[in-house]
């Protein structure tokens, strides 16, 4: 995955995650996530092991752990039709209580890539 991709894709995580963000800069939603930036590539790397499986299936999950900062997480798909599957992020981080649950659609194009859809 090209650096440009992983940085829209990391920015597009933090922005799903966080809650009002409307008017912030990216920094401070990315600072507000509770998300380090190896938790976020991880989130990126188990989301590209769902999308790849040749016939993805609704309820298929793939999880994550940063030892490191104690963040663990698990990517479900909950939809696909077409060429489309809908992913659900589960991202538990130390000292928050509550998970983060940001959702995601990827579809493919035209020559057969994954792409993150609005």
């Amino acid at each position: 995955m090209n650096r440009f991709v992983r940085v829209v894709a990391i920015a597009s995580i933090a922005v799903l995650a966080a809650v009002p963000s409307i008017g912030k800069p990216l920094s401070r939603i990315l600072a507000e996530s509770g998300l380090s930036p190896l938790d976020m590539e991880m989130m990126i790397q188990a989301e590209a092991v769902l999308y790849s499986i040749s016939q993805p299936k609704t309820g298929t999950v793939e999880a994550w752990s940063n030892p490191e900062t104690e963040a663990h997480g698990t990517v479900t798909i909950i939809n696909r039709n077409a060429n489309c599957i809908m992913l659900q992020h589960e991202a538990h981080m130390k000292g928050r209580e509550k998970a983060l649950q940001p959702k995601r659609k990827f579809c493919k194009d035209d020559k057969g890539a994954w792409r993150l859809s609005l």
